[in-house]
């Protein structure tokens, strides 16, 4: 996890570790990018396990640089006006035992000061509380800091949001991640014994980067398992389910 705040630089209060992989997922940061200048909130979408925090949290330590008032992480799942007055202290918007409701008035006046700010709202269910007052009438896009969103929910639109759909892995990128997280190089040759198993148990999960990435670890640590075992192994598990 990292809040942090030198005697010069901007608060950088993001809660998670910055990750060490990003198979496959690179290009989305420009894709990112380029919709920020249009000053646009950008939500990423798409389904569990397709990586969305990952990406938010890489954007985050990659682009922290950009953001000279700060960057501000907040849980779409807990209510915004708490963490806003949490996040008043450490900016120092407002000291310790300030009125909740003054604090978070304090914080979101503090992010139109002293140049960008970046706000990331993680598992948002609906993209429109951006536009919504969180105290008196002030909402976080009316703010003028940049915002980050990621959701699960696709379909849901709302102002000023831009939407950017997280599709499947391609099989190369897969296939390169599961080599990487279970210390298997041999998975990357082509003609290997163990290639073949890696794209099926790469179809198997779905394609999805987290479930790859679980399965990866899984087999770094058990090196006496082979991938073509573990693939059975999920099969039989999924057709005892069915």
């Amino acid at each position: 996890a990292s809040i942090s705040r030198e005697s010069t630089a901007p608060v950088f209060a993001v809660p998670a570790p910055r990750p060490q992989l990003l198979t496959g997922r690179v290009e989305v940061l420009a894709q990112i990018d380029e919709r920020m200048r249009r000053k646009d909130a950008v939500s990423l979408v798409g389904m569990g396990g397709m990586g969305k925090t990952s990406l938010a949290v890489e954007y985050a330590y990659s682009r922290r640089t950009q953001f000279p008032a700060g960057v501000y992480w907040l849980n779409g799942k807990e209510t915004l006006i708490a963490q806003c007055a949490r996040l008043a202290v450490v900016n120092g918007a407002a000291s310790a035992g300030t009125e909740e409701r003054v604090a978070a008035a304090a914080f979101l006046e503090s992010l139109g000061r002293g140049g960008r700010a970046l706000v990331i709202i993680d598992d948002l269910d609906s993209p429109n509380l951006i536009n919504q007052p969180i105290v008196g009438a002030c909402s976080v896009a009316d703010t003028g800091a940049s915002i980050l969103i990621t959701s699960r929910f696709a379909g849901l639109i709302a102002s000023g949001v831009t939407r950017l759909e997280l599709g499947d892995l391609k099989e190369s990128d897969a296939v390169e991640l599961l080599a990487t997280t279970s210390n298997r190089p041999g998975i990357r040759d082509p003609l290997g014994l163990d290639h073949e198993a890696a794209r099926q148990l790469c179809r198997a999960l779905g394609w999805l980067p987290l479930a790859i990435h679980i399965a990866g670890s899984f087999l770094a640590l058990h090196t006496e398992i082979s991938t073509a075992s573990y693939l059975e192994s999920l099969r039989r598990r999924s057709c005892g389910r069915g």
